[in-house]
């Protein structure tokens, strides 16, 4: 069957749905946002980026990103 997740509100959401596509045995599409949300743009410090329509798999280790300490400051909920 054919899936295209919508992994595209965070960069941490970019990357876990990056991973799980590599390996889902038949994907070609993922929905990836152009929007300007700071938790978009922001959050992750090294986005995983479009090149020519292709999204490269990180290679580092876990999801392949970091986090902006400062953003993450910014949204914090304190209970």
């Amino acid at each position: 069957m054919k899936i295209v997740p919508h992994g595209f509100s965070t960069g941490i959401l970019v990357a876990a749905t990056v991973h799980f596509l590599a390996s889902y045995k038949d994907v070609d599409l993922i929905e990836y946002t152009q929007g300007e949300s700071p938790l978009f743009t922001k959050l992750v410090k090294n986005l995983i980026p479009v090149n020519q329509g292709f999204v490269p798999v990180p290679d580092a280790p876990g999801l392949g990103i970091e986090l902006d300490e400062e953003v993450v400051d910014m949204y914090r909920a304190e209970f």
